[in-house]
């Protein structure tokens, strides 16, 4: 299993980061799926002094407008409780939980299709942060096992 350094990260609230990675460990490797990119945790700086782009947000761009539409509601809808931090940590999972829900019925329905993934790969350059080779190596290796541990 990955060994977690302490030393490379800072958390605003370690507490709950800790608890979450005991979670991780008791639960083991076949329950870990990681969902990442929705906000900037793959991608870079662009090295041009602008804010770089998710690749969520330029593989979603492609999608029309009805999709943009409804993506915007969810948004409005569920970032307000994402940022709150006046509610609990429980109900703030579950609507989240709810949020991804919502919003992967969405892809669904736009018929996203793994050919319309790979046409965005080809076609767009994103600068990726330092780790993000090993994060995909970590990936690899827990899918090609019994128990997997997918890169959303």
């Amino acid at each position: 299993m990955y060994n977690y350094n302490h030393e490379q990260s800072i958390h605003t609230q370690p507490r709950i980061f800790n608890s979450k990675i005991e979670q991780i460990k008791k639960d083991g490797i076949s329950k870990l799926h990681i969902v990442s990119d929705f906000d900037r945790t793959l991608t870079g700086e662009s090295g041009e002094g602008k804010k770089p782009t998710t690749s969520w947000a330029i593989f979603l761009s492609k999608l029309g407008e009805e999709y943009a539409k409804e993506r915007n509601k969810l948004f409005n809808t569920y970032f307000p409780i994402e940022r709150d931090t006046t509610l609990s940590h429980e109900y703030k999972s579950e609507q989240m939980s709810i949020w991804w829900q919502k919003h992967l019925a969405l892809l669904v329905r736009e018929g996203v299709t793994e050919e319309m993934i790979k046409k965005v790969i080809q076609e767009e350059k994103l600068k990726l942060r330092g780790g993000v080779s090993e994060l995909f190596a970590f990936s690899k290796n827990t899918t090609s096992h019994s128990s997997s541990s997918p890169l959303v």
